[in-house]
């Protein structure tokens, strides 16, 4: 079975950069809160985003190790979301190391 590896063009202007401190200074959370076990306060800031019509929320991941971008589609109106097949695998062999 062949895996697919997509890249997205896209055209946003309504997104909140949560991985900038003083945006998340500004609503009071902290990095600690995002990365935290507990999802509480990840949960409330995507229903609130996507109530206010946010149309992404950029956030560190669970993890801490990378960045996660939150696409609320049904926000994104005249912005873009446009899919771009960037790679196929069919075997290991075929990942790029």
């Amino acid at each position: 079975m062949p895996r697919e590896l997509y890249r997205f063009d896209l055209a946003l202007d309504r997104t909140l950069d949560l991985t900038e401190a003083n945006v998340r200074a500004s609503i009071g959370i902290d990095l600690d809160m995002l990365t935290a076990p507990d999802w509480t306060v990840c949960n409330e800031l995507g229903v609130i985003g996507h109530s206010l019509g946010i149309q992404a929320i950029h956030s560190a991941s669970a993890t801490g190790t990378d960045d996660v971008l939150a696409i609320f589609v049904q926000n994104v109106g005249l912005g873009r979301v446009a899919p771009q097949l960037a790679e196929t695998w069919h075997s290991l062999g075929d990942v790029a190391p």
